[in-house]
């Protein structure tokens, strides 16, 4: 739900349109054999359906949505928002 309020929010899409791009983003993550392989598809997918300046609003987006529980990122999780970041030039 999070997810997909965010993705709303963020890409100022309706209640169907952020449905579809949380749906989305599963999908393709559930294709992945892992994470950093899905960060890596996913960046590149926002980046060429959004473009570079959609960047700041994902990674803040993903931050929310790992965060939403008021559990701290471990290693892992801090390790796929720096590829975000990477991935989008905001290095």
């Amino acid at each position: 739900d999070m997810l997909t309020a965010e993705a709303g929010a963020v890409f100022g899409a309706d209640t169907v349109e952020a449905v579809d791009i949380a749906t989305f983003g599963r999908w393709v993550a559930g294709q992945c054999q892992s994470p950093e392989e899905a960060v890596r598809r996913l960046v590149r997918v926002v980046r060429d359906k959004a473009g570079a300046d959609a960047g700041p609003d994902l990674l803040a987006m993903a931050s929310k949505v790992a965060t939403a529980d008021g559990i701290t990122l471990d290693d892992r999780e801090t390790s796929a928002l720096v590829s975000i970041r990477r991935g989008l030039g905001m290095t």
